[in-house]
């Protein structure tokens, strides 16, 4: 089944104007302020367009439907992300950020009986709308400050079965860190995310370090990790993992009368390129291997507890990712 995703023109305008990005990353004199970024690390993406794509893979699912089923499972996913500035000081920087989500599931199966659930997800196109606000705050010392809050419809929210706060969530993040010197940067900080009757708050870590002009290291724990080659200025090889998740809130009548909410986990392992083409404009290309967390359909939690209707456990499923982003240009970064 070939992708049908549409993007709007509105975004597709966006991402023929670099003046945003431009804009936004322009750098202003430090006026003694620290710099975040470890010498070595890549350049700020302003504007991103990604695609990816999940290689078909079996996968096993238990459910109230069904005992069990063996489905091929298919999953591709499109995403653009927008960053504009706020305000530019050399001790304060704010920006406004937009990223869009499209995402689609295609299960054939093998052995009987057939999902009603893999039937509709079929025919259906998930998405993520987000709007969010970085705060970046700089220290003459070798302090730094970071803050981000967002909120995110996602799901089939053009079903007008539900009000559009049932398809939101909000989270809020903070760190706290430390430059010593040119090629070390760490911190620490937290994420909490709300959505309807849930609350989660996750501690994390970060991490950059610069070992020479080839070889330097870029982790987010306990999210990402990823060791970092400098073939030249021009061209970076991230190799390492990611743990990804989405949720998305949909309504499918067939199956049942509530507000489900579909969730998928996974742990990446993989390489990826990043490769100037133009002075302000990149390329990158990946692959690598997922391994599933589990993919599950459970009733939403808003009063009650979540009940669990349908789990999957895709096995090992290799995956492909391309896409271009902007960054300023080269006499800018002088």
């Amino acid at each position: 089944m070939s992708l049908r995703t549409r993007i709007p023109s509105w975004m597709l305008c966006l991402f023929c104007f670099p003046a945003l990005v431009l804009a936004q990353n322009k750098p202003l004199r430090d006026h003694g302020y620290v710099n975040p970024k470890v010498l070595g690390m890549g350049q700020t993406k302003g504007i991103q367009l990604r695609y990816e794509k999940l290689l078909p893979a079996n996968i096993s699912t238990v459910g109230d439907l069904a005992k069990t089923s063996s489905d091929l499972f298919d999953n591709r996913r499109l995403m653009l992300k927008l960053k504009a500035p706020l305000l530019l000081r050399p001790g304060l920087k704010v920006a406004l950020g937009f990223d869009y989500r499209n995402e689609e599931f295609e299960f054939e199966s093998l052995n009987e009986p057939v999902f009603e659930l893999h039937q509709e997800l079929n025919e259906k196109s998930l998405k993520s709308l987000e709007v969010n606000v970085s705060v970046v705050k700089l220290t003459k010392g070798n302090q730094f400050f970071l803050f981000r809050a967002s909120s995110k419809l996602s799901g089939d929210f053009g079903n007008r079965q539900a009000s559009l706060d049932r398809y939101m969530r909000i989270s809020v993040a903070g760190l706290i860190g430390w430059k010593p010197n040119d090629y070390t940067a760490w911190g620490v900080g937290f994420q909490y995310n709300y959505r309807p009757g849930s609350h989660l708050v996750i501690p994390g870590i970060m991490f950059n370090k610069t070992f020479n002009r080839k070889w330097g290291v870029e982790a987010l724990l306990p999210v990402q990790a990823h060791l970092r080659h400098n073939l030249s200025e021009k061209a970076l090889v991230y190799t390492g993992f990611e743990l990804k998740r989405a949720r998305y809130f949909i309504f499918m009548p067939s199956i049942s009368d509530e507000l489900l909410e579909l969730s998928w986990n996974e742990i990446r392992l993989g390489c990826r390129l990043e490769h100037e083409l133009h002075d302000w404009l990149w390329l990158e290309a990946g692959a690598g291997v997922r391994a599933s967390l589990g993919l599950d359909l459970v009733t939403a939690p808003n009063p009650a507890p979540s009940r669990n209707v349908l789990q999957s456990k895709p096995g090992l499923t290799p995956y492909l990712q391309a896409g271009v982003f902007l960054v300023p240009p080269r006499k800018w970064r002088k």
